[in-house]
């Protein structure tokens, strides 16, 4: 059953004020709708043997993630950006859908002559340097990054826990590393 909704264009902006315990709500459920839509790609791309990563897929992972947190999911940013705990500066704004298209290229090029840990490393490092949303940027490159590699093992991952949720489970090491 697809639980994932469409974006309604007359509702932007209009987002009802939640507590806390309403935002870790609504960030659970989008969670499990990410990780529906993830599994989805994985296994087309399982079927269909190359790379499962484009544009759209990424907006999509954000849009899930954010839905009825932030007034437009989906939409790559309209304005400059800061990342809190670190110097790094994300490139301008108007540059995000070019250097978005560059990552699913350059994955989709080297689909066949990359590892897949690489590829997936190479995805999660660009899609957070890029930057290319307001929110939900690493939720949006954790799922991204787990398709990728997926997908590029041809198989996927054994265990109860994904590489997202262990990530999500302490993301100390994880910031520290950019």
């Amino acid at each position: 059953m697809d639980r994932r909704t469409k974006l309604d264009p007359s509702k932007l902006g209009e987002l009802p004020e939640l507590d806390e315990q309403a935002i870790a709500d609504k960030e659970a459920e989008n969670g499990l709708l990410q990780f529906d839509y993830m599994a989805e790609l994985i296994s087309k791309a399982l079927r269909d043997g190359e790379s499962p990563l484009t544009p759209d897929v990424i907006r999509e992972f954000q849009r899930l993630a954010v839905d009825g947190l932030e007034p437009e999911p989906g939409v790559f940013r309209q304005e400059p950006v800061l990342i809190g705990g670190t110097s790094h500066m994300p490139p301008e704004f108007e540059m995000v859908p070019e250097l978005i298209d560059e990552m699913c290229a350059h994955v989709s090029d080297h689909w066949m002559d990359r590892e897949p840990l690489h590829l997936a490393s190479y995805v999660m490092w660009r899609l957070n340097w890029i930057h290319p949303f307001t929110n939900g940027n690493g939720r949006s490159s954790r799922a991204a990054s787990y398709l990728v590699l997926c997908a590029a093992l041809k198989m996927n991952l054994p265990g109860d826990r994904t590489v997202p949720e262990i990530i999500d489970e302490d993301k100390t090491v994880y910031y520290e590393s950019a």
